[in-house]
């Protein structure tokens, strides 16, 4: 899509707010004061419904109940609740897949440090598929929680649920799933059953930045305390004044991808349109991560081998939002510990490029976008 002429590439990062979520939200930024904790008047009453109906809208999306559902300040806060919460009891050991989002990893890092968690990494292929043979060496009595991110937001894998759960449920290992990128990408309610707990974030689906959830199944809700302290509010789990116009964005949001199995098959074609055009650039665009029909619709990542990924997102400002297979950590760029953990060469990690497409994008946006890389990449010196 294009934004002050400017085409927009970069829909993992965060996805632009839709128009009709924002109008939702309006009414209880300019309209309602209300507390949703203010169970005394009129415009608590109010604001507490909307954000019952809300939570409803956000259930059904994951395929859950309403009180399985409990708001954070997004996926990184609900990643930490997931972990930092749970009662590990005589089960010391937590395991989490080597291409996990950082919030995960320094939350594993933190739990060793204070808890003295043994954590473990399990490896990936190529593809940045879990090597479920060894989950299943790792995985015994000792086990608390396995983490994993289901869709993965720098590659596109997306994980074989039901494969991981058959392994964990043999030694009641609970299963958590980041699942940010998942709304866009698959249904939730087709793996529900296979997962304990899994965080979203509203903005990674056309809802505000700032909120998110965790849902904890039921019967295990018991096992969890909180990691925020406070009023008590969310029956005692996350304590603070619920923001009622972002719940009531992220719950718009929810109840419009009813849409969902449309917007993956159209965003899954505009993807094909992009990869083919990409091709056009020459033999040295690589795929990677997952074939192209097997990963999020709407995610591309690939290598300029003999260029830069610095080097040509710098060239293609303003013209062109994508981002660099690199993660930025406090400002200092690194090579991205996903494409190394993946087992690619030192080449095809540093000219790598995520290329993510969104609902608005048109396929002139496409043609556009491929013409802007090919003038870049016909004005940059190769990488020595």
């Amino acid at each position: 899509m294009q934004i002050n002429n400017s085409y927009y590439f970069d829909h993992q990062a965060s996805c632009p707010l839709d128009c009709r979520v924002f109008d939702e939200m309006r009414r209880f930024m300019v309209n309602s004061v209300g507390n949703a904790h203010s169970n005394e008047h009129a415009f608590g009453w109010g604001a507490e419904k909307a954000v019952t109906d809300a939570k409803a809208n956000i259930a059904e999306i994951v395929g859950c109940d309403p009180d399985e559902i409990f708001f954070t300040s997004g996926a990184t806060e609900a990643n930490n609740l997931a972990l930092k919460g749970y009662d590990y009891g005589t089960r010391k050991r937590l395991i989490h897949s080597d291409i996990e989002h950082k919030c995960i990893i320094e939350t594993g890092r933190y739990l060793h440090k204070k808890e003295g968690l043994a954590i473990e990494t399990i490896g990936v292929d190529d593809s940045g598929n879990i090597n479920l043979d060894e989950l299943a060496e790792s995985a015994d009595e000792s086990v608390s929680i396995f983490s994993f991110i289901g869709v993965h937001n720098e590659v596109g894998t997306i994980q074989n649920f039901q494969k991981i759960a058959d392994i964990c449920r043999q030694h009641d290992i609970k299963i958590h799933a980041d699942m940010a990128q998942a709304p866009l990408a698959i249904s939730l309610p087709s793996i529900i059953s296979q997962v304990d707990t899994l965080s979203l974030s509203a903005h990674k689906y056309y809802g505000p930045m700032g909120i998110g959830c965790l849902y904890i199944r039921r019967d295990i809700q018991h096992l969890y305390s909180p990691i925020i302290h406070g009023g008590g509010q969310q029956d005692g789990m996350r304590s603070g004044t619920t923001p009622v116009p972002l719940v009531v964005g992220m719950g718009e949001a929810s109840k419009i991808i009813a849409e969902t199995e449309m917007v993956i098959s159209t965003l899954r074609d505009k993807n094909q349109l992009l990869w083919e055009e990409l091709k056009t650039l020459g033999s040295s665009v690589v795929l990677n991560g997952p074939d192209i029909l097997d990963r999020h619709p709407a995610n591309l990542n690939v290598s300029f081998l003999g260029f830069d990924s610095a080097d040509i997102i710098a060239v293609v400002q303003p013209k062109l939002a994508i981002s660099s297979g690199s993660a930025c950590t406090t400002g200092y760029p690194e090579p991205s510990h996903v494409l190394q953990n993946m087992g690619l060469s030192n080449d095809r990690i540093s000219s790598a490029i995520r290329i993510s497409l969104g609902r608005q994008t048109s396929e002139d946006d496409i043609h556009s976008a491929v013409q802007i890389l090919r003038h870049a990449l016909e004005r940059l010196p190769k990488a020595a």
